[in-house]
């Protein structure tokens, strides 16, 4: 049962960062589930994503990154 929430909650915060990456209010939340949350995996997600998108959204992203890392 954890597994599949674990699959579910990282499959739903993918798809927040993607589809929504323009609205800083989308990036605010979905940090504060992944900060919120204590899986590793979901944190690893999280901060490969960050820097991949680094060089297009850097004052937001280097600002989360200090709280991820």
């Amino acid at each position: 049962m954890l597994e599949v929430l674990q699959g579910l909650l990282s499959h739903s915060l993918i798809h927040t960062f993607t589809d929504i990456l323009s609205l800083s209010h989308t990036h605010s939340h979905a940090h504060t589930l992944i900060l919120s949350c204590s899986l590793i995996d979901l944190r690893r997600i999280a901060h490969s994503f960050v820097h991949t998108h680094t060089h297009t959204h850097s004052l937001t992203h280097s600002y989360t990154l200090r709280y991820i890392a």
